[in-house]
């Protein structure tokens, strides 16, 4: 018997959670062993992320044992809606897990709303920009950039002048 410590590969062939069957090759000769697993509790990472990767909040900490299924509820971030409120994962190989979240929309629906244009329209030759106001269809004030959005043409044509709202 020699021990031999280079040129030879393992694997494992099968894996559950309670039995591994692993592969040694030498000498282009395999033999294979059966190995009980012996399950340990292991701590896992959560990581909540929004749509780009970006961290949304402190990662926390799952102690789980290897093997066993759990189902973890999506934690509340401010301004964001998780894709799935809930995760079912099974502790194993992976070190984490990671809830994926979506930016929330906080436009408002301005379509019965009402738009209003202040200011001084009149043509000087240069650019108009009015002052702009939107009331959604209860009659309440919305706040530019927040609740909508003002785009504007150039507005240097006698007669004509644009000014879009989206929100």
């Amino acid at each position: 018997s020699e021990e031999v410590t280079s040129g030879y590969y393992a694997y494992f062939k099968e894996k559950t959670t309670e039995n591994a069957t692993i592969a040694v090759q030498y000498d282009s000769v395999e033999t294979t062993y059966e190995a009980g697993i012996i399950p340990e509790e292991k701590d896992y990472t959560l990581y909540y992320k929004d749509e780009a990767g970006d961290d949304l909040a402190e990662a926390s900490t799952v102690r789980a044992l290897f093997g066993s299924s759990q189902t973890l509820d999506a934690p509340d971030v401010s301004g964001y809606t998780p894709e799935k409120a809930q995760m079912t994962v099974t502790a194993g190989d992976e070190d984490s897990w990671t809830f994926i979240y979506k930016k929330k929309n906080t436009k408002k629906n301005i379509e019965d709303g009402r738009m209003y244009v202040f200011g001084d329209l009149r043509y000087t030759g240069n650019a108009v920009i009015p002052r702009v106001s939107v009331e959604d269809a209860d009659g309440k004030i919305l706040k530019e950039g927040v609740d909508y959005e003002v785009f504007l043409d150039d507005n240097v044509e006698i007669g004509e002048a644009w000014a879009g709202v989206h929100g």
